[in-house]
């Protein structure tokens, strides 16, 4: 790699600097709805986004537009601004001591550029990678001091370099540059998130803000007709489905990292997931006392009850549960009986949640997160669900409370315990 193909033009952040994980994904749907998917890509490619400030010097403009011509074809080195990091201490030799490493692509086996200014920049190779420092193989040759960035960099597939540049008068320009990383340097992440989990799938970790909820109804069904001109209709499924368009924000870099390690597991659109219905969040009826039954306020719960959506995810305080229910019945006193095959915890009135979980998964083999900052971002997810496969899903569970308990994380080269409590909102 070497430093005359290193991209050093920092991004402009107001512009919001967009970070992707990128798979592709095969469908093939039968007429009754039944799905098989096929990672068309196993493995993931980064994408890099972002637009630079405006030049008030026109040479820096041109500068900017030559080197692009001249590197795109053999690919380029970029740094991932998102993920930088700064140095909390004057370099020592090879040792580095930084800011956070959690949750950020920093890895033995990947580059990273010491940044001071455009004048004082260059490539340096980790050793090791702690969480607040960073072990060189070399000393940098330049002097580095407390302040100074440290980001890590993606080598750029050849010609996949996207850019533009528009001259606002003849001595100021601004510009837009995109890159993608060569897809064999994108295997994996170098952390992990705990995710929870219901029947071997995910729960997904984070809160969202839901900006469209569909259900389409559907019936396929077969016409009959006998030689003597009867004629009988076969219904072969009715099928209700759910489709969504959401909005999740990451408040810090433990939810970019949650984020990033669920979008790695489902690659893309190929693999399921339980998704909380946030905009259905069911109220108690008075206090709940340990038991099997839950009351819940209103009829709703009642009709939309089915055996397909029968799992509920319920937040007690630091605690929270998946459970498969039995049943959901309308009482007199126009409330609901939910019963489940095992016993509940004690729930207060106000302070908990009580939520359905669908089986869906992603329409969206692309997870592009938008930075407003270093440590703040936000993407939309667009999923669907899959009423085909709940009893698939549900004829494997082993057990029916599906209590979510203590989860471990390992993330870099650190590991602790988390609670079981959904991460907080931005």
């Amino acid at each position: 790699m070497l430093f005359r193909s290193l991209m050093v033009f920092e991004p402009n952040w107001t512009e919001a600097p967009r970070l992707s994980r990128k798979f592709y994904t095969d469908i093939e749907a039968s007429n009754s709805g039944d799905e098989s998917r096929y990672a068309a890509r196993p493995t993931a490619q980064w994408g890099v986004d972002f637009k630079v400030d405006s030049f008030r010097v026109h040479a820096r403009a041109k500068r900017v537009e030559q080197f692009i011509l001249e590197h795109a074809n053999s690919g380029i080195a970029v740094p991932l601004w998102p993920e930088q990091i700064w140095m909390t201490a004057d370099a020592n030799g090879a040792e580095l001591t930084v800011t956070s490493t959690l949750g950020r692509c920093f890895a033995h086996n990947r580059a990273v550029l010491l940044f001071q200014d455009e004048e004082h920049a260059e490539l340096a190779w980790p050793d090791v990678v702690n969480e607040n420092s960073i072990t060189l193989l070399n000393a940098p040759t330049g002097t580095y001091r407390r302040g100074s960035r440290v980001i890590p960099l993606m080598k750029t597939s050849p010609m996949s370099t996207q850019s533009s540049t528009e001259w606002l008068d003849a001595y100021t320009a601004t510009g837009s540059l995109r890159f993608t990383e060569e897809g064999t340097a994108a295997t994996g992440l170098p952390f992990s998130a705990a995710l929870p989990s219901f029947c071997g799938l995910p729960i997904f970790p984070l809160p969202m803000n839901w900006q469209s909820y569909q259900q389409a109804y559907s019936r396929n069904s077969v016409l009959l007709q006998s030689r003597g001109g009867a004629t009988d209709v076969m219904n072969l499924e009715a099928n209700t489905r759910l489709g969504c368009k959401t909005r999740c924000q990451c408040a810090n870099r433990e939810h970019v990292a949650t984020l990033l390690t669920w979008f790695e597991g489902r690659r893309g659109r190929n693999r399921r997931f339980w998704l909380p219905s946030d905009k259905r969040d069911l109220l108690l009826n008075g206090d709940h006392a340990s038991g099997t039954t839950v009351k819940v306020q209103g009829v709703d719960c009642a009709a939309n009850f089915s055996v397909r959506r029968s799992v509920y995810l319920i937040q007690t305080g630091a605690n929270w549960y998946a459970r498969k229910a039995a049943s959901a019945t309308a009482t007199l006193d126009g409330n609901t009986d939910i019963v489940f095959h095992t016993t509940v915890p004690s729930i207060k009135e106000g302070a908990e949640r009580i939520c359905q979980l669908y089986l869906m998964r992603l329409e969206i083999d692309e997870l592009a997160l938008l930075f407003e900052a270093a440590d703040r971002a936000e993407t939309d997810l667009s999923s669907i669900e899959l009423p085909l496969e709940y009893s698939e899903v549900l004829n494997s569970l082993d057990a029916p409370s599906g209590e979510i308990g203590d989860r471990k994380s390992t993330r870099l080269n650190s590991s602790h315990e988390w609670i079981s409590r959904m991460p907080s909102s931005a």
